[in-house]
This record gives structure tokens, C-alpha cells and sequence, in this order.
């Protein structure tokens, strides 16, 4: 009788407990859901604002950068595909500029390298020096005019996209890079020998990237007399863009490149 008496009594004890264990649960549980509740409110609210924001942007932009780059002739190029071109194209037009013509490429038809092979050379040649030799026919086209055959042939794979006048005199150009794929490569043997050609030919090259991508390259460019936008998706990156080309050179955006937010906005 003890034995069983003493284990009935140990039992309401373990049931009590796991009673007020329950209670402080649902306690617990009820203040959670409070806090979320709240929590969702809070970010409504700031959903709300953020979007009142943007469309003040939005409304803004055309006004604010109205006649900043007129009688500016550039041109726009596409490092690889992000679908940008379009919008950074509207944007200086809008700001007056003459886009003289827009340049693209497309990394999923990638070069063969004996297509750069000189006279008399056996294949192959290592990677980066083809990389090199495509960046200076590409540089020829667009800063001189100068076609060759293997740049022919690149239009017809897909791979080199050209719409305008390439070789127009122009005063600037707008360089969209980064991506979702490391191309360190192509960055160090194309790209970069690509811009510098514009930077010696006196260009006001500014580079691009949407914000938060995956592969950046602006710390590279940091290291040249560009400028740099680390958000030209956005409203804010498309207007230092536009400043940038009318002589505010920086590093401009969110990112750790960037050094400030925007250029300082003149009314010249």
C-alpha cells in the first residue's frame, strides 16, 4: 500500500508540473505571436514608406537629371547579358545624351581561340592571350571603326552584338559588368584592357553593376580613373551614372566600393 501510494502521489506531482510546463508554453507562445503581429505591422509600415520613396524617385528622376548631358555623345556596353542596356539607354537619352550606339556580349557562345591565331602560328594559344587579342579587335571597331573578319564572324555567332554607329566619336561610355558567374579571366585579359582603351582615348568611362550581385569586379575598376555605380538598376545608380558623365568621377552606390551614396547634385 506504502509502495503504491507513494508512486500515486509522484504522479500527480509529474502531472502538475507538466501542467504549469504547458501553461508557460502557451504563455510564451501568446507573447511570440504579439511580438510577430507587431513585428508585421512595423514592417507594413515601412513597406508603405519605402514605397512612397520609390515613386518619389521614380517621379523625380526625369526632372533631376533633365539636359545634364546634353550634346554628350556615348555609348553603352554590355559585358555580359543582364538585361540592363535597355534602361541605362532610356536614362541617358532622357538626360539628353546622343547614344551613338550600344555593344553586348554574350560569354555562352565564348570564342574559339584559333580564330586569333597570327600567320604562321600553330594552335593552341593559351586562353588569356586570345582574351587579349579579342580585346584589341574589339577596341579597334569601336573606337576606330576597324572591322575584321573574326569580328564578322562573332556577330554571326551570337556572341558580339553591335547597334549603332561603332566607331562613332563618343565622350563617354557606360560599362555594364558583374554577373552570376566567376569570369576573372575575361576580366583580367578582356574587360579591363577593353576600358582601358577608352581611358587613354580620353573616354569618361563609368562602370556598373546591379546591386548585390553575385560576382562583383568593381574593386578592379576602383584601381582605374573610372568612376563606379554598384546599383545602376536603381533609380539613385542611373542618376550617378548620369552625374558621373557630366565630370563628378567617384565610387558611388551601397556597396563597399562605393565611397558615397550619390555624386554632389549641381544644378549646372
Amino acid at each position: 500500500g506504502i509502495f503504491i501510494g507513494s508512486n500515486l502521489v509522484g504522479s500527480d506531482i509529474i502531472v502538475e508540473q507538466q501542467k504549469e510546463l504547458v501553461t508557460k508554453l502557451e504563455q510564451e507562445f501568446n507573447l511570440l505571436r504579439e511580438q510577430n503581429r507587431l513585428t508585421q505591422d512595423e514592417l507594413a509600415a515601412f513597406k508603405s514608406t519605402a514605397d512612397d520613396y520609390r515613386l518619389y524617385c521614380e517621379q523625380t528622376f526625369p526632372l533631376i537629371i533633365s539636359g545634364k548631358l546634353n550634346q554628350k555623345r556615348v555609348a553603352v556596353i554590355e559585358m555580359h547579358p543582364s538585361g540592363m542596356s535597355e534602361k541605362v539607354v532610356k536614362a541617358l537619352k532622357d538626360a539628353g545624351a546622343d547614344v551613338r550606339y550600344t555593344v553586348s556580349f554574350d560569354w555562352n557562345e565564348k570564342p574559339d581561340s584559333r580564330l586569333f591565331l597570327s600567320s604562321g602560328e600553330s594552335a593552341p594559344i593559351p586562353e588569356k592571350e586570345a582574351y587579349r587579342r579579342l580585346s584589341e579587335q574589339v577596341a579597334g571597331l569601336l573606337l576606330d571603326g576597324k572591322d575584321t573578319q573574326v569580328l564578322a564572324k562573332l556577330r554571326q555567332t551570337g556572341f558580339l552584338t553591335v547597334k549603332g554607329e561603332a566607331g562613332a566619336d563618343i565622350d563617354g561610355a557606360v560599362v555594364i559588368e558583374g554577373g552570376e558567374e566567376d569570369r576573372s579571366v575575361v576580366l583580367s585579359n578582356f574587360s579591363l584592357p577593353l576600358v582601358d582603351s577608352f581611358v587613354k582615348r580620353g573616354v569618361d568611362v563609368v562602370v556598373g553593376e546591379k546591386q548585390g550581385v553575385l560576382y562583383s569586379t568593381l574593386e578592379a575598376y576602383r584601381l582605374r580613373p573610372v568612376s563606379t555605380v554598384d546599383n545602376i538598376d536603381t533609380t539613385i545608380g542611373l542618376t550617378s551614372v548620369v552625374f558621373s558623365l557630366q565630370g563628378k568621377r567617384g565610387n558611388y552606390g551601397t556597396g563597399s566600393t562605393a565611397s558615397r551614396l550619390i555624386p554632389e547634385l549641381t544644378g549646372e
